[in-house]
């Protein structure tokens, strides 16, 4: 039996927050760092286990994947050419 494969899984789809969730004052940085008059704030992504980040990862890869399979076998072929030129 095939299974479909989709680029996006459901179950992760669409993590965006809307702005506001918190405010600024609560939000908690990694870092922060004061360039002239910009302030910029790094926000770490939240902790996962080694087994969330792997699965993560395998569906990136398979998003990938999907995606150059959904290219024209000549779009593909000439892409190969050009990256074999490059090295």
């Amino acid at each position: 039996m095939l299974q479909t494969l989709r680029a996006v899984q459901e179950k992760f789809q669409h993590r965006h927050r809307s702005r506001g969730d918190q405010s600024m004052a609560e939000q908690k940085y990694a870092a922060t760092y004061q360039l002239g008059k910009t302030t910029v704030h790094v926000v770490a992504p939240e902790p996962m286990s080694k087994e969330e980040h792997e699965q993560r990862v395998r569906e990136f890869h398979l998003a990938g994947w999907a995606i150059w399979n959904a290219l024209p076998v000549e779009q593909r072929l000439s892409i190969n050419e050009t990256a074999a030129g490059k090295e």
